[in-house]
Formats: structure tokens, C-alpha cells, sequence
């Protein structure tokens, strides 16, 4: 089985499926794993890029080292040092990146920065919002189906609908509102916002004081044309959450 770009095929021509018939010719992987390979397969380019030239040398030294740890280590560092340069240098009204295991960290974190740098505990999301399970992410998690049975939650999280921006305003009336944490396109169904519904939310929150958080989990590093969905809105964030393809919260 070889893969270049967004295809699979054996060799020979044939392309197996799980559970399918063996077919000919070649497969267009529209799933690849889980959305984890949004950059597509076997990109050489993109992979040089992303690690400096440095592919595959980390898990040579695991598989090789017996007492090289501190080697490990370096070699671990020059990748993540790579990967940030390449991710603020696609934000560059960003200036600094956490390196997280997974989306629903990315967002704990999120929340976290957003209470210390405004010293405000309120985290405005929207009705139909999918930021994770784990015990906060799960708190500004707008889908029932999802919540159910697990409250309470952490508290000061107000739901409001999506696209609605006198909800919105309403919710930062108060001062109290540390952020407001939005997926440019809600993948839970793909909704679209309005045309001027991001650009004017983050307007709303700067005039209140309220940092703008871009869930960019599904829609980044590409999935929708631009590096970032967001960038279809001329909408500059001060959060953005990347993961499954780069798991990281670039922030001011």
C-alpha cells in the first residue's frame, strides 16, 4: 500500500477497504484517520518543512538509544521549535505557542489563559458546540447528548446561540466574561456562520474586554482552503486551537 497526497493504492493497482471488495485503481482517502492526516500522505515537502529535515530521527533515537535520553530530548526539542516557527509564521498577529496531547487539552488550556490574563472567570460558547469531554471542554460543550448526566460543570460557562450577535453582546454586558470560545464552522452539523457574524463577535469582545477564541480543531491548518478558517473573515483571534493534525494554542 503507498499514499501520496490524498490517495491510497497498492502497487499493483488494487486498493483494499476495510471490510470492501478489493478494487481497482486508486482510493481517495476522505477520512484519513479519524481527520488526524489533514495534510495529506507521504507529502515530502510538507514533512521537511514541518521538521526541519530532522523525520524520523526521534524515533530512531528511541528505538536505538539504551542511555541517549538527554539525545532524545534534544531532538525532541528541535521538532517542537520547528513546528512552532511554522505555525506563528502562518498567525503572525500571534506570538506564542502550547504544545498540548489532544484538542480537549488545547482547550482546557484555552480557558485557563483566558481566566489569568483577564482575571475574569465567565466563558461565553454557543448552543451546538463540540470543544471536547473532558470536564471543562465538556462545560462549554453545546450538545446535550454529550452532557448529559455528567453536571455539574465548571461554573460561569453561559451558552448562547450561534450567529446571534445581540446574545453575545448581551453575555459581556455584565464585564465578567473572560472569553468567548467559537468553531469558525460548528462541526457538529456544519454550520455556517453569517457573513459578518465572526468579524463583528471579536469586534464585541474587544470593546469589552473579552479575549476571541477560535476553535480551528476541524477547520484548520488547511481543511477549508486557508491555513485557518477564520482567514475566510479577515478575523484575527486572539486564541487559536489546532489538534489532530497539530495539537497547539497559539496565542497573543
Amino acid at each position: 500500500m503507498r499514499g501520496r497526497g490524498g490517495v491510497l493504492a497498492e502497487e499493483t493497482g488494487k486498493v483494499r477497504g476495510i471490510g470492501k471488495t478489493e478494487l481497482l485503481g486508486d482510493l481517495l482517502d476522505r477520512l484519513r484517520g479519524e481527520n488526524q492526516l489533514s495534510l495529506g500522505l507521504g507529502e515530502q515537502a510538507l514533512t521537511d518543512q514541518m521538521t526541519g529535515g530532522h523525520a524520523g530521527r526521534a524515533f530512531d533515537v528511541i528505538v536505538e538509544s539504551t542511555d541517549g535520553h538527554a539525545e532524545f530530548f534534544c531532538i525532541e526539542a528541535e521538532l517542537m521549535f520547528t513546528a512552532e516557527e511554522f505555525v506563528l509564521k502562518q498567525v503572525p498577529y500571534l506570538d506564542k505557542v502550547l504544545f498540548a496531547n489532544s484538542g480537549g487539552e488545547a482547550v482546557e488550556a484555552a480557558m485557563k489563559f483566558a481566566r489569568a490574563a483577564t482575571g475574569r472567570s465567565g466563558i461565553v460558547y454557543c448552543d451546538h458546540a463540540f470543544h471536547g469531554v473532558s470536564y471543562g471542554a465538556l462545560s462549554i460543550n453545546g450538545d446535550e447528548a454529550f452532557r448529559s448526566g455528567f453536571g455539574p460543570f465548571v461554573p460561569d460557562c453561559v451558552r448562547i446561540p450561534f450567529n446571534d450577535l445581540v446574545a453575545l453582546e448581551q453575555a459581556l454586558n455584565g464585564g465578567t466574561v473572560a472569553a468567548f470560545i467559537v468553531e469558525p464552522i460548528q462541526g457538529k452539523g456544519v454550520n455556517m456562520p453569517a457573513v459578518s457574524y465572526l468579524k463583528n463577535a471579536a469586534a464585541l469582545c474587544r470593546r469589552h474586554g473579552t479575549l476571541f477564541i477560535a476553535d480551528e480543531v476541524q477547520t484548520g491548518l488547511g481543511r477549508t482552503g486557508r491555513f485557518l478558517a477564520v482567514e475566510h473573515w479577515n478575523v484575527e483571534p486572539d486564541m487559536v486551537l489546532l489538534s489532530k493534525h497539530c495539537q497547539a494554542v497559539t496565542c497573543r
